[in-house]
């Protein structure tokens, strides 16, 4: 009974917030006016630095996973 309740608020908000949404829309003024593109972000790192960080992480991923593949090689798995 308690997931007929729930499933039936679920879809009945849902509902709601379509038919708001439809009203809001009908409301308001003609088109919105187009954005502005958004100019390109700085990356946060230079190409050094990005290196580094994904050569530690491979090196970290390597020593997690390397053991468990090698066990797994050697039963044919």
């Amino acid at each position: 009974m308690g997931l007929g309740v729930g499933s039936y608020a679920y879809v009945d908000t849902k509902r709601e917030i379509w038919r708001a949404t439809a009203m809001l829309v009908d409301a308001m003024p003609g088109a919105p006016p187009p954005s502005a593109a958004l100019p390109e972000p700085a990356p946060l790192l230079g190409p050094y630095a990005h290196a580094t960080i994904l050569r530690a992480w491979n090196t970290g991923v390597d020593n997690v996973f390397g053991p468990a593949i090698a066990a797994l090689s050697s039963r044919n798995l």
